[in-house]
């Protein structure tokens, strides 16, 4: 975390926790490439700050219900065989990792290996 304003700076020091969201994006990626093929979606989501227990002793007023957080499973739930795939949702906006190139497969994204 390098921005001293973003309310994840403001958690204990833990390398566990950003070390494994990048773990899991890089999985995201793989398990997208992997199953393209079969047409099976992988994405990952990113609800953001919700206001539940884990939140509470950060000072911070976050509104964001756990129920508004959750809008974005219930989304990539819900998506349609054309759907996005091998990327990171965030509030339902599509934050790709990979893209399919013209032949649909796929390749890494920008500023991925």
């Amino acid at each position: 975390m390098t921005d001293p304003e973003h309310y994840m700076s403001r958690l204990p020091a833990v390398a566990a926790y950003p070390s494994s969201k990048a773990a899991l994006n890089a999985l995201t990626v793989q398990y997208a490439k992997e199953l393209r093929g079969d047409e099976i979606l992988v994405n990952a989501a990113v609800p953001g700050a919700c206001d539940t227990d884990f939140t509470k002793g950060l000072g911070l007023n976050i509104t964001r219900t756990a129920a508004q957080g959750a809008a974005i499973a219930v989304h990539l739930a819900t998506l349609g065989p054309d759907g996005p795939t091998g990327g990171v949702l965030r509030r339902q906006r599509p934050r790709p990792l990979v893209r399919p190139d013209p032949a649909g497969r796929v390749t890494s994204g920008p500023g991925q290996s």
